[in-house]
């Protein structure tokens, strides 16, 4: 299965997301992963040394910015959704899983209008705007926490807990792990 995996902007969304890379290609080893974030975040520093895929779109935030930074957001979005499918397409995306940051927005959107089963996962407690808007649209989302289900439709929302990583080779060279994590 092709999955792509998508979001970023801090290490609280990329490495759970990096823990449910990890939970396919251990459960089925031909499972190929797609990253789609940003080139600004630390999915650029962390992702490649990791050894994965990491294709970029570019868009800006939008909360907590002023106007004119909002409505550069705003126009950014159907580029980013447009780059975003294309990405879906070539890789032969069969599932989009969103891991939250706005940067998971377009690849999100673009893989429910190709049609693909499109799941989230929220590790907060408060779900981001990023994350309340994409529930609508998601077929399943997943929450670390039991309080976040009051912002998702309940029907769609499981309480599955954190994914957790496991770090390469951390026995025999802690330091390797570290330098490839942190």
């Amino acid at each position: 299965m092709n999955i792509t995996i998508t979001g970023g902007g801090t290490g609280g969304h990329l490495f759970p997301a990096i823990a449910i890379a990890q939970e396919f290609q251990l459960r089925d080893s031909t499972h190929a992963i797609q990253f789609i974030g940003s080139a600004r975040g630390i999915e650029a520093q962390v992702l490649p040394r990791a050894g994965y895929l990491l294709e970029t779109v570019d868009i800006k935030g939008f909360a907590g910015k002023r106007l004119f930074k909002k409505i550069e957001s705003l126009v950014s979005i159907l580029p980013a959704i447009v780059r975003a499918r294309r990405l879906l397409r070539a890789f032969g995306s069969e599932i989009v899983i969103g891991v939250g940051g706005y940067i998971s927005f377009p690849a999100v959107m673009a893989g429910r209008i190709l049609g693909l089963p499109v799941v989230l996962h929220e590790q907060n407690s408060v779900p981001g705007l990023c994350n309340r808007i994409l529930g609508l649209c998601s077929r399943r989302i997943f929450i670390t926490y039991a309080e976040s289900k009051r912002f998702f439709p309940v029907r769609k929302t499981m309480h599955s807990g954190l994914p957790l990583r496991t770090l390469p080779n951390v026995d025999s060279n802690v330091e390797r792990g570290r330098d490839l994590f942190i």
